[in-house]
Formats: C-alpha cells, structure tokens, sequence
C-alpha cells in the first residue's frame, strides 16, 4: 500500500468554511485528485493519503460519513479528528489529476458519481 502525502486541496471557495474539498494533491509533485476518486481508494484501502501536522505528525486522511450527507474528508491524528486537511494550501494549475507515474489516474470518473454509496451512475 502506498502513501501519499498531500499538502494543497481545493474547494469552489477557499477560505470558505462550508464547502467540500472538490480535489487533494501535491504541489511539489504536481498532482491532485478528484474527492470522490481518494474516497474510493480510501475506502478500498489500496492506498493511504496524510498530511504532517505542525508537531511533524503524519495526520491520516479518512473518510467521514454522516447521516443525510455526502462523504467527506477529514484528518486524524492518534485517534483524534482534526482539520489540518483544511489548513493546506491552494492546489494550483501545475498540479494535473493522477500522480507521478500515474498510479491514481485510473480512478479518476469517468462520468457523474453517486456519493452516498461511492458508485457511478447515469
């Protein structure tokens, strides 16, 4: 299993505090990934994403599901959620979807995505 670390997202407006992350990526390696594409690969545990907290800890992403809403994402760090995941960085046009060597690009959707249950639809 491989781990990936994610220092930038990006939402449809950054500072705000009520929208879903819509991608997580990397800036040094320039590439990100759709939500619903790391809620899958979470979800299968093929692969793992995390952050590094201000202590240097690595802060695992998990997925967070909640009556009546969408799946999100959240960082955990010794048991414990946190929103270092929010606290990243604004994931810029350099960053491509997939990432080096393309390894996650194959989960990338191809069409509309049905968050409740993480299928496709249409």
């Amino acid at each position: 299993m491989a781990e990936y670390h994610v220092t930038c997202i990006n939402k449809p407006h950054h500072q705000s505090k009520h929208e879903h992350i819509t991608h997580i990526g990397n800036l040094a390696e320039k590439w990100r990934i759709t939500r619903e594409a790391a809620i899958r690969i979470i979800d299968s545990k093929e692969h793992r994403f995390y952050t590094i907290d201000r202590e240097r800890r690595k802060c695992y992403i998990e997925v967070v599901r909640e009556h009546g809403k969408d799946p999100f994402l959240r960082t955990q760090a010794d048991g414990e959620w946190n929103d270092n995941l929010l606290a990243q960085t604004e994931c810029d046009e350099t960053c491509r979807i997939g990432v080096p060597g393309g390894g996650l690009a194959s989960h990338e959707p191809k069409g509309p995505v049905d968050l409740r249950g993480g299928g496709r639809h249409g």
